[in-house]
């Protein structure tokens, strides 16, 4: 496995913990459907503020979503 591979792999997994600890956290501090709402708002920003870094994502053709499968 590159190096480039295991910094990503570490970083994803150091993201997940810090994700996890701060819901435990705010849970103990708010009701779960806020901490749930507020993280919805979060994401629904970010994929707003950057569309085409998530539309480049997006297959836009037919023949492009059959070379996915």
């Amino acid at each position: 496995m590159p190096g480039s591979h295991r910094v990503a792999l570490l970083l994803i997994c150091l993201i997940w913990a810090g994700n996890f600890l701060a819901s435990a956290i705010a849970v103990d501090h708010l009701p779960p459907v806020t901490v749930t709402a507020m993280r919805f708002s979060v994401v629904l920003a970010l994929l707003f503020r950057w569309p085409p870094l998530m539309m480049a994502l997006v297959p836009r053709r037919v023949k492009q979503w059959r070379a996915a499968n």
